[in-house]
């Protein structure tokens, strides 16, 4: 962990070649059968010649072009990437896996606002996962909203945008950083949840794919039971919904749930969604302005939100399917 924190992979692997090398040359020395130990050190001495720095190998287990660019911090929590491709397009990788783009991508665009929107007064929002930060400052594009709190538990996604704002970066990540209403949090949104017992009236969560590491943490029943509990009263929580399980538990957990592909809304008494009043807010001269920023496509979020068909759940079609994602 040492290593990663200040070389980075590259430079651990790098200490290992060369302490192998080191006990190679040793039996050079030592031992009677010298060729083989020299052949081995000249092996090793090869591999530590052409052996990439950093930069150069995550840059190719990233499949980064020789024409575009990469920003990559590493540190003990994992490695964050951000790939700049040739038309100006950014891409940002967490742990090897793509997790959102610059300009801001109308789904997590959506995810980010959709909350916000529907909620009458959302003074306080909490966002769970940040990565280039297009969910967070989409959930601040309510006039309304006084306070965006995003956590992230992997530093260096925190750290590439820092980076980026430092070098006149735009798409709305230079107000995370600057706007007071935002509050980036490295650690873990549970933490919020559980331990601090943090309120507010909306909660959004698109943290982890599905198919990843411990990524059923975060779409469990018990993790969903603590997200009920913490909206103030009417307070919303908002899913990215990936997966059938993942309907099926938030719905064994709320009793009103409200489905508008990808997300779903949930929280103790009914929500109202009308598309078209939805939509049309995104013409309001300060949220258009806003979401300008960002770089989102305004006219295809708009149409995202108007072309909802909610399905709408209540305390009667409550889901009863045992199979449901567990902490257990």
């Amino acid at each position: 962990m040492i290593l990663l924190r200040f070389v980075g992979s590259a430079g651990a692997v790098m200490a290992v070649l060369l302490i192998g090398l080191a006990f190679v040359l040793y039996q050079a020395i030592a031992s009677t059968r010298k060729r083989v130990a020299l052949g081995l050190a000249a092996a090793l001495g090869l591999l530590i010649a052409i052996f990439p720095n950093n930069q150069s190998l995550w840059s190719r287990l990233h499949g980064v072009g020789v024409n575009q660019q990469a920003d990559i911090v590493e540190d003990h929590p994992g490695v964050a990437l951000l790939r700049r491709f040739e038309n100006g397009y950014y891409l940002m990788y967490i742990q090897g896996h793509s997790q959102s783009c610059l300009p801001v991508c109308t789904v997590h665009a959506f995810l980010g606002a959709v909350g916000p929107l529907v909620h009458p007064a959302p003074e306080r929002v909490l966002v769970v996962g940040v990565a280039a930060g297009g969910t967070p400052y989409s959930a601040g594009v309510n006039p309304a909203t006084r306070t965006v709190r995003a956590v992230e538990i992997v530093a260096p996604a925190l750290d590439l945008i820092d980076r980026s704002v430092e070098r006149g970066g735009k798409f709305g990540i230079d107000r995370l950083r600057h706007d007071p209403r935002f509050e980036l949090i490295v650690g873990d949104g549970r933490n919020d949840l559980f331990v601090e017992g943090l309120t507010c009236d909306v909660i959004e969560a698109d943290a982890m794919l599905p198919h990843t590491s411990h990524s059923g943490l975060l779409y469990s029943r018990e993790y969903f039971e603590r997200v009920r509990a913490a909206p103030n009263p009417g307070g919303i929580a908002v899913q990215w919904a990936p997966t059938p399980r993942t309907i099926a538990t938030f719905r064994s957990v709320f009793p009103h749930v409200l489905y508008a592909e990808p997300a779903l809304l949930g929280r103790d008494s009914p929500i109202q969604y009308d598309a078209a009043r939805v939509a049309a807010r995104l013409d309001e001269p300060p949220i258009r302005a806003y979401l300008a920023d960002s770089g989102v496509n305004i006219e295809e979020l708009r149409a995202r939100f108007a072309s909802v068909r909610a399905v709408v759940w209540g305390p009667a079609e409550k889901s009863a399917v045992a199979d449901v994602n567990t902490d257990l």
